[in-house]
């Protein structure tokens, strides 16, 4: 049921109109995508990521459209993948395109962070992949540092300890794994 979610709001999606963005349950759509690849890694995704790292380190924007297009085309969910697609688009000046894209990363991110606060396992924020919490922390001006995972109760939780970009004050990031665990786990 969730797959077949994912592929229909992906097709939806890939129309770039903001209609489908509202129409679309982001939460559910980050889920199909977890069921679509049994929890996985795509090792190919991780070598076009650290291509379109590259890519934006140097500025090209030219590698950076087609690095974000292929993420896209294989994860509709790529929440890091649609933001730097729309800083490339706005830098190409084409900010219809962009804004879509920017607004796409922007509902990806809510649909984590609407499910709690982050500060701890009575409020987590659920991801079903692991780039998800890089791309809230981000979101939330931190930067990463060590990561532990707890148990609790019948839950598992990846606890991030961060910094504040700006000030340097930690900051530090619960969330519940559960789920992508279960489905990982099932497949290994």
């Amino acid at each position: 049921m969730e797959v077949a979610y994912y592929r229909e709001r992906s097709a939806a999606l890939a129309g770039g109109t903001s209609t489908e963005i509202a129409r679309t349950d982001f939460t559910r759509l980050r889920r199909g995508r977890l069921y679509l690849t049994e929890g996985l890694p795509d090792r190919e995704i991780e070598e076009l990521r650290r291509r379109l790292t590259d890519a934006f380190g140097d500025g090209n924007g030219a590698a950076i459209l087609d690095l974000t297009a292929q993420l896209i085309e294989r994860n509709q969910a790529d929440i890091r993948a649609h933001m730097l697609r729309a800083i490339a688009l706005r830098q190409a000046g084409n900010d219809s395109e962009a804004r879509t894209h920017h607004d796409l990363a922007i509902a990806l991110l809510e649909s984590i962070m609407e499910g709690g606060d982050g500060q701890g396992v009575a409020s987590p924020w659920t991801v079903f992949d692991v780039s998800e919490e890089y791309e809230v922390l981000k979101a939330k001006g931190c930067i990463p540092g060590p990561q532990a995972l707890v148990a609790h109760e019948d839950r598992q939780f990846d606890v991030l300890h961060a910094r504040n970009a700006s000030n340097g004050a930690p900051c530090e990031a619960t969330f519940d794994i559960t789920e992508l665990m279960a489905v990982t786990a099932r497949h290994l």
